[in-house]
């Protein structure tokens, strides 16, 4: 198949070297078709992925440029089927216990907290991330037979055993609990402090996980690296001159490959990798920027601070990452029964949200943080050989119908044959699954989207074609096709570093923001006025939609994470335990 000409060439680079983690499920003896013909799952998370950044999408706006890189991920949207209004949550966390929940944002986690916040007076929802009692989707996986994996980002929680992927479900694991770490050291990242010291710890603490199938994990010892993140040249940004593996990314990347390359295929494997790329900080392997350095000359269009240059090399590393995913699974003759999932976690942070500003998002306006379509309409896409035999009609088209993050949960529980309700959470006075089940439709059982409405945030509502914001709007931008670049306008310096250079500001209060996403996906015209009734009936599902939040009090900054880290030999864990 095509896709393997396109990616062959890049297997070495993974190849070199014991594996990085062995799970506890590999046996290369065994055949290549489980018992009950379920279907391999890969949910792939991208972390603060623009729409400008892939040229799947870029192509559509005969956009194509040399410098965005993204030629295996541009052919598994080829292979299967395109998103075109994907919605996730505005921002990290809430989206991602949306996806492993079932639930919207709204419903369990609106919030982007410090996974270190305890509230004592509550053992249930008095966490950073997901309540404990909630069923995940990795627990639905494992009792329909599957061998559960996750890797990479977590950020829905860490202060009890319940919070860590072991305890939702997943028998292996590989990854960090925060917002981001560093690239090079793991060690947690701000633009302030990228040394990893922990004021209220008054230590350097390391954020590094690692779960093999036996209880619920320990620091990773000798797998967070050393290297420095400071640029030792003054012709290179900061964070561009390690090694490929002392890179964190490259390490995920290696425990997914082995992972794929020895798993024992006769029990279907459910792997949920969740990139750091390119969430900040902006770093990649010094010889990935020099390549996108070349590129970018070329275009004659010039970078601002190297952020495009930066960025676009991480996604190019992320490309090949997922280009050598799909090679081992064609080698291992699974690719024909495998199901592979990829999004974003929300739109880029092309003028808010993140200190380097470097993603873009364009056509679409606004960013990671607000809940215009560049914030919340994210990339994303259905592919995999098991789509193809399932349902051949629909390889290569563009489901424009809405589908949110949460219904992963409930199309997965219908393929693999679990119910997706979820009784502990119902005993313990939570929310219900709000997931609703694509699988009908993407299997060619009916043509109806089964969507047809999504509750956003507290300040968003789409239903059918058109959205409604309220509230103010800010960073209400456009980018443009080549940005930031050397035009960006400077926004204001505190100092430290440059801020936005948006400064647009929609008034929505009282409901006064009505788009037709549909046909103005760019939200260049307010038909509030012109369409009063439209305006004022998804106003009034908004408001009485937003009586139902779930926002409990999940508390502050905790003592105990000092101590667990302490015991944990420097690293970030669990720091809550219950008889």
């Amino acid at each position: 198949m095509g896709i393997i000409l396109v990616v062959l060439f890049l297997l070495p680079f993974f190849k070199s070297g014991e594996p990085l983690a062995q799970t506890n499920n590999s046996n290369n003896n065994k055949p290549n078709n489980n018992s009950n013909n379920k279907p391999n799952i890969l949910f792939i998370l991208a972390d603060d992925l623009g729409h400008a950044n892939v040229n799947w999408i870029r192509a559509k706006y005969n956009a194509s440029v040399p410098e965005v890189q993204t030629s295996n991920l541009d052919a598994l949207v080829s292979s299967g089927v395109e998103l075109t209004r994907h919605y996730t949550y505005k921002f990290c966390s809430p989206t991602r216990s949306s996806f492993q929940s079932g639930r919207l944002p709204v419903h369990v986690n609106t919030e982007n907290v410090a996974p270190e916040v305890y509230n004592n007076k509550n053992n249930i929802t008095g966490f950073a991330g997901i309540p404990r009692n909630i069923t995940c989707i990795a627990n639905k996986m494992k009792e329909a037979g599957y061998h559960t994996v996750q890797v990479g980002k977590w950020d829905v929680g860490m202060a009890t055993i319940d919070h860590t992927p072991y305890g939702r479900g997943y028998e292996n694991s590989f990854g960090y609990f925060h917002h981001d770490n560093d690239y090079w050291t793991e060690r947690l990242w701000s633009f302030d402090n990228d040394t990893g010291f922990v004021p209220q710890c008054n230590t350097t603490i390391v954020d590094m996980w690692i779960t093999n199938g036996s209880g619920y994990g320990s620091g990773a010892f000798g797998m967070n690296g050393t290297a420095p993140t400071s640029s030792n040249t003054s012709n290179v940004p900061a964070g561009v001159n390690g090694s490929i593996v002392d890179y964190e990314e490259w390490k995920f990347a290696k425990y997914v490959t082995n992972l794929l390359q020895n798993h024992d295929y006769s029990v279907p494997l459910f792997l949920n990798y969740d990139l750091h790329i390119a969430h900040e900080p902006i770093e990649v392997p010094r010889e990935y920027f020099d390549k996108q350095e070349n590129i970018v000359k070329m275009s004659r269009i010039g970078d601002y601070d190297y952020r495009r240059t930066t960025y676009q090399a991480m996604v190019k590393f992320m490309d090949e990452i997922i280009g050598n995913m799909s090679t081992i699974l064609h080698n291992k003759n699974v690719y024909n029964n495998t199901l592979i999932i990829f999004s974003s976690d929300n739109g880029g942070p092309s003028f808010a949200e993140s200190h380097h500003l470097a993603a873009n998002n364009w056509p679409f306006r606004g960013t990671k943080g607000n809940d215009l379509e560049g914030g919340v309409r994210v990339p994303a896409f259905l592919s995999g050989g098991f789509l193809n035999v399932v349902n051949h009609a629909i390889v290569g088209s563009k489901m424009d119908s809405i589908i949110h993050i949460a219904d992963w949960y409930a199309t997965l529980c219908e393929i693999v044959k679990i119910d997706k309700n979820d009784e502990i959470a119902l005993k313990a006075g939570l929310p219900p699954v709000d997931s609703i089940s694509f699988w009908p439709l993407f299997s060619g059982v009916n043509n109806t989207p089964p969507r047809t409405e999504v509750h956003l945030s507290s300040g968003a509502f789409v239903s059918g074609n058109y959205k409604i914001l309220t509230g103010q709007v800010t960073t209400a931008c456009w980018g443009g096709p080549l940005y930031p670049n050397s035009s960006t306008a400077h926004g204001p310096h505190n100092g430290k570093f440059l801020g936005s250079p948006c400064f647009t500001t929609l008034n929505c209060q009282n409901y006064s923001c009505l788009y037709d996403v549909e046909k103005d996906p760019f939200e260049y015209n307010n038909l509030a006025s012109e369409l009063p009734n439209v305006r004022s009936a998804i106003a009034a599902k908004l408001e009485h939609a937003n009586k139902n939040i779930f926002s409990p009090d999940r508390g502050s900054y905790s003592s105990l994470v000092c101590k667990a880290a302490a015991d944990y030999g420097g690293y970030f864990g669990p720091f809550v335990f219950f008889p």
